[in-house]
């Protein structure tokens, strides 16, 4: 555990994530300048490269936008994830991320539980919502100093 410039983790991350995107997506960052927190760098990593990943599949190869954000607010550092894919099923939303509820053929359902369990051990949150008039959201609420 260590302190993080979310902000830097979040540039480098899609920089490198941009290779994996298919052709017509767009990856997008809107980050608060010094937006610092006291979490396990790979552990956030992981969790935030798991949600872009989900993203850009959700969107199944149409042409759209994952966008990136992250801002203080009230002493927490929350990143958002969001898509211009078709959204969450009710299920996943009415699940809120646990283990093997799935939206997507052949996924397992794991990869939102892990990103919730990242969060909920770096003392935080985690969100699931849709956005209108389409598209997915996930947030994520970590306190700017870890316990």
């Amino acid at each position: 555990i260590s302190e993080v410039d979310v902000g830097a983790l979040i540039v480098d991350l899609i920089g490198l994530l941009r290779y994996q995107a298919p052709a017509g997506a767009r990856l997008e960052v809107d980050v608060q300048p010094d937006l610092l927190a006291v979490v396990p760098r790979e552990r956030l990593r992981g969790a935030l490269t798991n949600l872009v990943l989900n993203s850009l599949q959700a969107m199944g190869g149409t042409p759209g936008v994952v966008r990136v954000s992250g801002c203080r607010e009230a002493g927490t550092v929350r990143i958002s994830v969001e898509d211009d894919g078709p959204g969450f099923p009710e299920a996943i939303l009415s699940s809120g991320g646990r283990a093997f509820a799935t939206g997507r053929e052949g996924g397992t359902g794991l990869g939102l539980a892990i990103v919730r369990r990242a969060a909920q051990d770096m003392g935080g949150t985690m969100a699931l919502y849709n956005r209108e008039p389409t598209g997915a959201g996930v947030r994520l609420e970590i306190p700017m100093k870890h316990a």
